[in-house]
């Protein structure tokens, strides 16, 4: 049987890895959550309005709705008739923000909340990422967990195709109807270190010498 020892060891080496890597990645966005009260570091193209707001009104078969923010102050309302199946974002309707220093190749998650409780569900809100120099390619991002007040979590994984690339949000909605967007996250995810590596190889070593060692003792006993 492994010893209780060693499975303590092989979790606290889990713990570790996963402690460093959330906190070693460095967030590459600018005002993902809007907590500027503008779209600081984002290009916007909309008709007829796209805003950032404490909080903002939706209208839906039941009534309105009053929409906060998924986390701290503000979320961005996004208003407008997008070109979702176009290639490179064209108006109405997007909302991007090139990232530069990334290395071709390099994987990337990205992370954000969204709110349709005000779209009329007349179209998705579509993610583009690529080259800012190419056109943009499209995914369509995993929903992460359940939706909590109206907004859903979604993520998506990319790998950077160039040094500078550009992720942009691309919606389509009734003039009166809108999108909200909050905490936008994109991260390299580090590699683990050396030492928590090393941590690891050492708890399960320990794991395959025991269970060897149990097999020749078993091995002995029928002999």
């Amino acid at each position: 049987m492994v010893s209780k020892a060693l499975l303590a060891t092989v979790a606290m080496a889990a713990g570790v890895l996963t402690a460093a890597s959330a906190s070693a990645a460095p967030e590459l966005l600018t005002n993902g959550g809007f907590e500027s009260g503008d779209f600081t570091g984002w290009s916007v193209l909309t008709y007829p309005s796209a805003s950032v707001n404490t909080f903002a009104w939706a209208k839906t078969k039941s009534g309105s709705v009053k929409i906060l923010p998924e986390d701290g102050t503000y979320f961005a309302r996004l208003v407008g008739h997008g070109c979702i199946n176009c290639q490179n974002p064209l108006p109405n309707g997007y909302l991007s923000q090139t990232v530069t220093g990334l290395t071709v190749g390099e994987g990337l998650d990205l992370t954000y909340w969204e709110n349709d409780t005000g779209s009329g569900k007349t179209a998705p809100l579509v993610l583009k990422f690529g080259s800012s120099t190419g056109p943009l390619d499209k995914y369509l991002p995993i929903a992460i967990g359940a939706a909590v007040n109206g907004w859903q979590e979604y993520g998506a994984t990319f790998l950077a195709t160039g040094t500078s690339d550009t992720i942009s949000f691309q919606w389509q909605t009734a003039p009166t109807y809108f999108y909200g967007l909050d905490d936008v996250s994109l991260v390299d995810p580090p590699a683990p270190e050396p030492a928590t590596w090393a941590l690891m190889l050492v708890g399960f070593g320990g794991i395959g010498a025991t269970m060897r060692s149990r097999r020749n003792r078993v091995v002995r006993a029928s002999a």
